[in-house]
């Protein structure tokens, strides 16, 4: 759940069905983007993991196997952040935005589908259209949080099992 840094009474989750929206402070939910569905994939295949606000009206979403999603709408909408092609690495976790440049974010990301676990750390300074891993030094452990150091954005963190806070 992540509230608008922007709008008081707007919030953003993801949940187990899509993307969840209230404007009233979270006393009401509405749905607002169904998990995608990815040919041949069973329902619920392709699941949202995270969602950042970007702007006031840009948020960033997410999503194991089908890469990230975008809203330019505070979240009324939904669509994938590379058009009609396949993203590069589809298979996001936990995102984190710049808080000074909107179009600059970080995820987590498994290298494939038969990899257990968050392994990678990519960047964007595109808004998610192109991808560059920032792997190097993290020794293939199993990543599970990451944040952007909100006076040095050009510094994140990232905590590792076994290994602590990179």
């Amino acid at each position: 759940m992540v509230p608008s840094p922007f709008a008081a009474d707007l919030i953003l989750a993801v949940g187990s069905a899509g993307i969840y929206r209230a404007i009233d402070a979270g006393v009401t939910w509405t749905r607002v983007a169904e998990e995608p569905t990815i040919p041949g994939s069973p329902p619920g295949f392709a699941v949202f993991n995270d969602v950042a606000w970007a702007t006031a009206e840009r948020a960033y979403a997410s999503n194991e196997r089908g890469g990230l999603y975008v809203s330019q709408d505070a979240g009324k909408t939904w669509a994938p952040a590379s058009g009609a092609s396949v993203p590069v690495f589809p298979w996001l976790g936990e995102i984190a935005v710049d808080p000074i440049h909107p179009d600059h974010l970080l995820a987590l990301a498994r290298p494939g589908l038969t990899d257990n676990w968050f392994s990678m750390v990519v960047h964007s300074e595109d808004g998610g259209l192109t991808w560059v891993a920032l792997s190097a030094g993290l020794a293939g452990w199993s990543l599970s949080d990451l944040a952007i150091d909100p006076v040095t954005p050009n510094r994140f963190y990232v905590s590792a099992t076994g290994g602590g806070v990179l």
